[in-house]
């Protein structure tokens, strides 16, 4: 399976916030889609739900021991689909995928998650955490609940939204923590419009880099490997 093919997974299942949208399916489908992913690959998967109905998934891919943990921050949820015409059929057209959240944030959450499998056959020191978030398009509940759980436990946290895609796509903004997990979901773009080679092109830098076996700054990389 390739980043593509589990980005366009994910567009298959409507996930639109239930929050935003009166009627939306909301999270429940897309997180046992995840874990399902999860089990496949022989990742860990833990569901929090504090919220009942909306659920975030924490798929952790685990190191050799010794190392720091790095987490990647995806959402699950979309807006709303007024508008569209088949939204939840993934449409690839050379190497544009469309479909709703193909962009926003799906290909970014699949390639966190490949990078995750990619981790654990790398045989890395540190646990490499993937954050499936709910709700991000509304009040970020998944973000609140999960960092309870991670905050601890991560040394630094990459959000893998491609929201600089002018600026280049091989810059996911890093935020290095002193001890713990910032709360980056208000200062996430919200992308709008058809970027879907971009979203291919960055998804498969993220993947690329856990193969380079995170070549991140000096002091990361050494804590990780």
């Amino acid at each position: 399976m390739t980043v593509a093919d589990l980005a366009a997974s994910l567009v298959a299942i409507d996930s639109v916030n239930s929050t935003l949208v009166r009627g939306g399916a909301g999270e429940t489908d897309v997180a046992k889609h995840v874990v399902g992913w999860a089990d496949d690959h022989g990742l860990e998967a833990k569901v929090v739900e504090a919220t009942p109905g909306r659920p975030s998934v924490i798929v952790t891919a685990r190191g050799r021991g010794g190392g720091r943990a790095l987490l990647l921050c995806g959402h699950m949820d979309t807006v709303g689909v007024d508008g569209m015409r088949d939204p939840f059929t993934p449409r690839r057209e050379g190497d544009r995928l469309h479909g709703r959240g193909s962009c926003d944030m799906k290909g970014g959450l699949a390639a966190a998650l490949m990078a995750a499998r990619d981790a654990a056959a790398a045989g890395l020191a540190g646990d490499v955490i993937v954050a499936c978030v709910a709700d991000e398009e509304h009040a970020s509940l998944g973000v609140q609940e999960i960092v309870q759980q991670v905050r601890h436990v991560a040394r630094l946290a990459v959000d893998d939204l491609p929201d600089a895609l002018d600026a280049g796509l091989d810059r996911p903004e890093l935020l290095e923590q002193g001890d713990g997990v910032a709360d980056r979901s208000e200062r996430v773009a919200k992308l709008v419009g058809e970027h879907g080679e971009e979203l291919i092109l960055a998804a498969i830098r993220l993947a690329q880099s856990c193969r380079r076996r995170l070549q991140f700054p000096r002091p990361l990389r050494d804590a990780l490997l």
